[in-house]
């Protein structure tokens, strides 16, 4: 006979979704941080043509930010298909914070 495997696997899809979510968190507050809190205090010191890619909202920061909101997504949506649910529910919290601030804050 053999015995059942009570050991769980370690949830990598949930783990990379939420390594995706934080990075996108992380990236939006270095973009945040050039654009309000470098330019909101040096505004007059900082060259424009540095201001103006700064404040382009397409900047590759901001590509950045909305590229690994939606990679995290992805990830999520494939943790809840192939993992268990407690991993997966925390992956989608993340995700969902991400996606937040990466598609209605930032815009």
């Amino acid at each position: 006979m053999t015995t059942p495997n009570t050991k769980m696997a370690v949830p990598d899809r949930a783990i990379a979704s939420i390594l995706f979510a934080c990075s996108s968190l992380l990236v939006w507050r270095a973009w945040g941080h050039l654009h309000w809190d470098v330019l909101g205090r040096l505004g007059s010191l900082v060259p424009v043509p540095v201001r103006e890619q700064l404040l382009f909202p397409e900047s590759d920061l901001a590509i950045a930010n909305h590229g690994l909101a939606i990679a995290a997504l992805i990830w999520c949506v494939w943790s809840w298909r192939k993992e268990w649910w407690l991993p997966s529910v925390v992956a989608t919290l993340f995700t969902a914070l991400a996606l937040f601030v990466a598609f209605f804050i930032d815009s």
